[in-house]
């Protein structure tokens, strides 16, 4: 009788060994199932975060670049300001002129560029550049801060000094001359009545002031010239996915 309780015993004995070693083996082994789910997981969030941080070609001021403006229009611009790889939009400046116009010679209003004749111009020429974000004309300060500019006489007196582009620089272009659409302010030589005269790179490359050209009804300005032939180089916004390789 004995004998067979021993037996009985160690039967018992087995068995709970055996399922002491399965529920151990189950564990590990869940345990390797878990933590490899959780590394390709983390594999693939990772591998998200990355195209969720795209990369773009980085530019410099100056840069030339080719740029498609809708599906059959291509056209030479440069970078205006500079763009880093993690910058989907680039800011470019027109490697020549598009065209010619006048802001309104309504000296009430300022000659500011939004709503004037010259806006609507631009937007006339530019109108099937259906890539294009955003357009517009240069002003006095993105000219500045190219570091392509320098003082030089404008006026009468050799204390007449303004701004001027560089000679040879991308900010000229075959001596065209072209507007920018920044209003011309007194200084402390160069006196402007302000609300009448609006910035411009002239043919010498000075960045100068003057009273702008028609009406809506087609008058001369108060100096009785009209300049209807000063230039419209426009500034764009764009995505570089739009910039030909």
């Amino acid at each position: 009788m004995e004998n067979k309780n021993n037996r009985g015993l160690v039967f018992l004995v087995v068995v709970l060994i055996i399922m002491v070693l399965g529920l151990g083996g189950y564990i590990i082994y869940d345990k390797a199932i878990a933590n490899g789910n959780t590394n390709s997981s983390s594999t693939n969030n990772n591998d998200n975060s990355q195209k969720d941080e795209a990369s773009y070609n980085s530019y410099s001021i100056g840069d030339k670049v080719t740029v498609k403006l809708n599906d059959s229009t291509e056209a030479t611009f440069y970078v205006l300001k500079q763009s880093s790889n993690t910058e989907e939009d680039i800011t470019l400046f027109a490697e020549k002129n598009i065209g010619t116009g006048a802001f309104n010679n309504d000296f009430t209003d300022g000659n500011e560029y939004k709503g004037s004749l010259i806006e609507s111009k631009l937007n006339e020429l530019t109108s099937s550049w259906t890539n294009v974000k955003e357009k517009r004309l240069i002003t006095v300060d993105e000219i500045n801060a190219t570091g392509l500019t320098s003082k030089e006489q404008c006026g009468p007196s050799e204390n007449d000094l303004c701004d001027a582009v560089n000679k040879n620089s991308w900010l000229k272009y075959n001596n065209e001359l072209y507007w920018t659409m920044t209003k011309a302010e007194s200084n402390g030589n160069v006196q402007y009545d302000e609300g009448k005269y609006v910035y411009y790179v002239d043919l010498d490359g000075i960045i100068t002031g003057n009273i702008v050209g028609y009406k809506p009804g087609g008058e001369l300005n108060m100096n009785g010239t009209a300049f209807d032939n000063y230039g419209i180089r426009p500034v764009i916004v764009i995505s570089k996915q739009y910039i030909k390789s």
